[in-house]
C-alpha cells in the first residue's frame, strides 16, 4: 500500500478529514478502517469525511496476524471410521493462492482424492497494530462547517404517475438536482459546497412545482385543466353572482340526428391562473418557469418553501364573482360564506 494522503478543514471543533475529494466519483474510504492517535474518527453528515481532535501523530490499523492451527477435519468420522480424523494444512496442501476473496488450493495427490470428505478449520491471530505511512494536508480553516440541511422534494419517477415517485435532493443521487458553480467544484472542498450559491434547472423546478401543486390543490375552487410532464395549467373556480343560462344540443353527437336543443345552467366559470412548462423545451405558448436560486443551499430550499406556499395560497383562494359588477370584478370568499371585495 501507498502513502495514505489525508486532507483536512480545520475547525474550533477539531480536524475534518477525508482520502477522497472526488465527490463526483466517490471510490470509499479507509479512514472507517483507521486509528488516528489510538482512536477511531468520528463519522459526519458528509460522504467520506470525518472529525478527529488533532492533526494525527501516528495512523494505523488494527489487524489479525495469519491464520494458526490450519487444519482439515473429517466431516463425519462416525461414518467413515477408516479415515484419519484430522490433517494438518502443511502436510496435504502444497499451493494456494488468493483469488476474489477465496483460496484456491492445490493438494498432494492423495489427500486430492479425499478432500471432500473433510472440512478446512483455523483459529484467528491475535491482533496486532500496523502504522501507516501518511501525509496531512490542511485545505482550509474556518470556525465550524454548518450542517448540511436536507434539500428533499418528492416529484413523479417518470412521465408516467403510475410508476411512482422519488426524492429529488441535494445529494444528486437523482443527477444534478441542485447545480453549483462549476469554478466552486473545482476550488472548494465538496464539504464546504453547500456554503456556496446555487440553482435549480427549469426542468427540476418544474417537476417539484407539479407534484406539489397536485398534492396540495383544493379542487373545490382550482383544477387542473392541463397536466403533462411538459406543460401544466390551473384554472380558479369562480362562483358566479347568479346562475348563467346556456344551450346545448343533446343530439350533436350522434350521426344524423335532429339538433335537440335543452337549457341549462351554470353557477361557476373558470379562469386561468397558473401555467409553465420549462425551457428548453418550451412547448407551444406556455410559460417557462425559472429555476430556483440560492446564496447557499439552506438559502435555495427556503426560497423553494417560499414560492411553493405563496402559489398555493394564491390557487387555493376562494373568489366569488362580485354582485355589483356583473362579471367585471370578483371578491374573495372567506370561510363561513363572508366575501371581501378583491
Amino acid at each position: 500500500m501507498g502513502k495514505l494522503k489525508l486532507m483536512a478543514i480545520k475547525t474550533d471543533n477539531g480536524y475534518y478529514i477525508t482520502d477522497n475529494i472526488n465527490d463526483d466519483k466517490y471510490y470509499g474510504t479507509e479512514i472507517k478502517e483507521l486509528m488516528f492517535d489510538g482512536e477511531e474518527a468520528k463519522p459526519t453528515f458528509y460522504k467520506g469525511w470525518f472529525l478527529i481532535k488533532e492533526i494525527p501523530k501516528e495512523v494505523g490499523r488494527e489487524k489479525h496476524k495469519p491464520y494458526i492451527n490450519e487444519r482439515f477435519e473429517l466431516s463425519d468420522p462416525k461414518t467413515f471410521l477408516k479415515f484419519k480424523k484430522v490433517y494438518n494444512a502443511k502436510d496435504v496442501v502444497i499451493e494456494k493462492e488468493c483469488a476474489d476473496n477465496d483460496y484456491k488450493r492445490k493438494y498432494t495427490k492423495e489427500f486430492e482424492k479425499i478432500v471432500g470428505l473433510y472440512e478446512y478449520k483455523y483459529e484467528m491471530g491475535e491482533m496486532i497494530y500496523e502504522p501507516i505511512e501518511f501525509e496531512f494536508e490542511v485545505l482550509a480553516e474556518m470556525k465550524q462547517i454548518p450542517d448540511r440541511e436536507p434539500f428533499e422534494y418528492e416529484v413523479f419517477r417518470t412521465k408516467w404517475e403510475h410508476k411512482g415517485t422519488t426524492i429529488f435532493d441535494n445529494y444528486s443521487e437523482n443527477g444534478n438536482v441542485v447545480i453549483h458553480n462549476i469554478l466552486d467544484k473545482i476550488v472548494i472542498p465538496p464539504i464546504l459546497l453547500h456554503t456556496k450559491p446555487c440553482e435549480t434547472s427549469s426542468h427540476v423546478a418544474y417537476k417539484i412545482i407539479r407534484f406539489f401543486v397536485k398534492q396540495h390543490i383544493d379542487p373545490d375552487v382550482a383544477v387542473i385543466t392541463s397536466d403533462y410532464d411538459f406543460c401544466f395549467t390551473v384554472e380558479k373556480i369562480i362562483k358566479l353572482a347568479e346562475n348563467e343560462e346556456y344551450t346545448i344540443d343533446k343530439n350533436m353527437f350522434k350521426k344524423r340526428a335532429k339538433p335537440k336543443y335543452v337549457t341549462r345552467y351554470r353557477n361557476n366559470r373558470k379562469v386561468k391562473i397558473f401555467e409553465m412548462t420549462y425551457s428548453p423545451y418550451c412547448y407551444e405558448e406556455y410559460t417557462p418557469i425559472k429555476g430556483f436560486q440560492g446564496k447557499n443551499e439552506k438559502d435555495l430550499k427556503n426560497n423553494v418553501d417560499k414560492y411553493l406556499k405563496d402559489l398555493i395560497t394564491k390557487i387555493n383562494e376562494p373568489l366569488v364573482e362580485c354582485s355589483h359588477c356583473k362579471g367585471l370584478g370578483v371578491i374573495l370568499q372567506e370561510k363561513g360564506g363572508k366575501s371581501n371585495e378583491k
